[in-house]
């Protein structure tokens, strides 16, 4: 970002800057900051979060209006909220000790929790155990995978990077099963962070 500052000169009435017309209300020189940016596409990239990661969670977990038993048998509401991830988002520092899960909620309730809630819930988690550094995507792809595999098994993998291993497609490929039962969905899912992982 390149910063510049323009004065406005105070003349009782009006001034024109860059073809528009504007007016000065203080007897004084006011001052107003002026922010360009370079490049548009360069600061969208490293936003946090990224909408792709927003709108994968989305997709991957359904948003479901009144609280249902996912496949694990775990009651849950809005996009994939359970007891478990609100206890990680209070020890974490997200949500207050005594907030319990809703047995319904609107899309507007829930994508605000996503974004507000559970995201940095998990950002923090990640940034908790891997001491290595990430790309925004590595970082995105662990949120995901903790999000759905717990703090439990995102360890795991996360002993392997702090090795400087970098290479963890395989130890990722190995959570796809609930119950003991290989799951399709967690199949596409852990290959679907992989490539988030590569920035494929």
């Amino acid at each position: 970002l390149v910063t510049s500052r323009i004065s406005l000169p105070s003349s009782g009435k009006h001034n024109t800057v860059y073809g528009m017309e504007v007016e000065v209300i203080e007897e004084e020189v006011m001052e107003e900051e002026i922010v360009f940016s370079a490049s548009p596409v360069m600061v969208a990239s490293v936003a946090f979060p990224s909408t792709k990661l927003v709108e994968f969670l989305k997709e991957k977990e359904g948003f479901f209006p009144n609280r249902y038993k996912c496949p694990a048998n775990v009651k849950t509401v809005g996009y994939g909220f359970t007891k478990n991830g609100l206890e990680d988002a209070k020890r974490m520092g997200m949500l207050e000790s005594d907030y319990e899960l809703p047995k319904s909620m609107t899309k507007e309730e829930a994508n605000r929790f996503l974004e507000d809630v559970i995201i940095p819930t998990y950002d923090r988690m990640v940034r908790n155990n891997v001491h290595v550094k990430l790309t925004n995507s590595q970082r995105e792809a662990l949120i995901s995978f903790a999000y759905n595999a717990g703090e439990k098994n995102l360890r795991n993998i996360a002993g392997q990077l702090n090795e400087k291993d970098y290479n963890i497609t395989g130890r990722l490929m190995k959570y796809c099963y609930a119950k003991k039962k290989k799951l399709q969905g967690l199949v596409n899912r852990r290959q679907q962070e992989v490539n988030m992982w590569k920035n494929i």
